[in-house]
């Protein structure tokens, strides 16, 4: 099994990650895979009505707006 842990505070290395990284040493210890995301400091835009979810690869249409896929290449290992 895999968890994918995420951190949406605008500081890549404070307590959410230090908490986060409780979690995951639980979860190693346990024999679970766990890993930390950094989700950035980037807005996450609402619904743009934009009709992508509506197809096939509608992940890959939210995640990849931006110039980096590695959160939408995380979430098809899992």
């Amino acid at each position: 099994m895999k968890v994918l842990l995420l951190n949406g505070s605008p500081y890549k290395n404070g307590c959410t990650y230090t908490a986060l990284s409780e979690v995951a040493e639980v979860l190693n210890s346990e024999n679970i895979e766990a890993e930390i995301f950094y989700i950035g400091t980037e807005p996450i835009a609402p619904c743009k009505d934009c009709r992508a979810c509506t197809n096939d690869s509608f992940i890959f249409n939210i995640f990849c707006s931006t110039d980096s896929c590695e959160f939408t290449n995380i979430l098809f290992e899992i």
